[in-house]
């Protein structure tokens, strides 16, 4: 499995903003009885705020397999397809251009540039700028224009197995109006483009920025050949494109309690989505899961399938992300893929201090609930049960209250 944590992050000046909190006596999370106890305060406080427990409770799982079609690494060219297992996005209109242009036709530092984490993704086109260039003077003075330049060849890159870097070709994508394309089991480590006046060359001088919610890249070009060189000038608008995370049809939505400060109940410890499906790897199909993580509320190391998610979101584990917390961070949600043994998203392991492992047991008080993707959760220290009144009913019995999770109360979520 390749590795989808960024390669360098800044995370020591979001490390002293974290709010103290969520945690009680950290480190004894490590240890198997002292878990055993927690859980056993989780499930007296449970009782205490929301009474009696449905015996046949699943929250909200299912035995029901996920329903997917096999897909391989990098472009999914099967455009006729796309619209069967995942939200197609609309084209891109001229009043996007309009406004991504308004960004990218300025200098901008290569320091204001974002960083996004997703394995799989979309790509659209959105604008190709100049294509004509004038060379740096050689050594008589003399300047030379390149025309008809037409950057070409979109890369993305993701880290292998190993570690390494590795760039792929985003196939059937070209620059030019409505052109898209559906990434999958790739990656945004890093964007390049193949030079067409430097043949066999990727160049990498892009930055991303969010344009009304939304993420641009957007390229400089340049050129390093003997007697055709072309410095970069500092605005990225010679290519750009859109990229936008991917969301499959038939996702479900994971809440969880981390067990780290029992009683708050408001279940944003951890927010992801997760979908699974098959994947041919040479000799056979195999599953997995695309997870993409929303929030985390906890300030413990959370794991799912060994990716600790506050690393996966740039920030450091102690963090709260995209929770509305007091100096929390705010982030775009996480996209990985991790290997997984069956087809249910009720198995997908999420673990704490990759110690302890949230459960929903039948009957018992859960740590984690499965809900729709258009759930919206709670803000930091909102107890569920205050966003959600119905949610009280459903506890007690499954039967009933069955939607709890639409209209919550107005201010008590993201």
């Amino acid at each position: 499995m390749k590795k989808v944590f960024f390669k360098t992050m800044v995370v020591a000046a979001l490390a002293g903003s974290a709010m103290s909190s969520c945690v009680n006596e950290i480190e004894d999370l490590y240890d198997p009885s002292y878990a055993a106890k927690k859980k056993q305060q989780y499930e007296a406080q449970w009782k205490i705020q929301f009474g009696s427990i449905d015996p046949e409770h699943n929250w909200g799982f299912s035995d029901d397999a996920s329903e997917a079609k096999a897909m391989t690494r990098g472009a999914n060219t099967e455009a006729n397809m796309w619209a069967n297992y995942i939200s197609v996005p609309d084209s891109v209109n001229d009043a996007e251009v309009a406004a991504v242009l308004a960004v990218f036709n300025n200098p901008i530092d290569k320091s204001a540039s974002k960083q996004v984490n997703w394995s799989d993704f979309w790509v659209q086109h959105v604008y190709q700028g100049s294509n004509s260039y004038v060379t740096e003077p050689d050594m008589n003075g003399y300047t030379n224009e390149l025309q008809n330049v037409l950057l070409d060849q979109l890369q993305a890159a993701y880290y292998n197995e190993n570690g390494e870097l590795v760039y792929e070709h985003v196939n059937n994508f070209n620059a030019s109006d409505g052109s898209t394309m559906l990434m999958q089991r790739s990656g945004t480590v890093s964007f390049a483009y193949m030079n067409p006046k430097d043949a066999g060359n990727l160049y990498s001088d892009y930055v991303i920025m969010e344009v009304n919610g939304q993420y641009y890249v957007g390229f400089d070009y340049s050129c390093n050949e003997p007697n055709t060189t072309v410095k970069a000038d500092g605005i990225y608008n010679d290519w750009i494109v859109k990229i936008i995370p991917a969301e499959y049809i038939n996702t479900k939505r994971i809440i969880c309690e981390d067990l780290g400060n029992i009683g708050d109940f408001d279940f944003n410890d951890i927010v992801f989505d997760a979908y699974i499906t098959w994947v041919w790897n040479g000799s056979a199909n195999v599953q997995e899961a695309v997870i993409s993580v929303k929030a985390a509320g906890g300030t413990l190391p959370i794991y799912i399938g060994g990716v600790e998610i506050h690393e996966a979101m740039g920030v450091a584990s102690n963090v709260m992300v995209n929770t509305g917390a007091p100096n929390g961070a705010s982030a775009p949600a996480a996209i990985f893929r991790i290997p997984v043994s069956s087809d249910n998203v009720a198995d997908i392991e999420v673990k704490v201090n990759d110690a302890v492992v949230l459960e929903a047991p039948q009957g018992d008080a859960p740590q984690k609930i499965c809900v729709p993707t258009t759930f919206k959760w709670c803000t930091e220290r909102t107890n569920i049960k205050d966003a959600y009144p119905n949610f009280v009913n459903w506890s007690q019995d499954q039967s009933q209250a069955t939607d709890w999770y639409n209209n919550p109360e107005e201010g008590s979520v993201m």
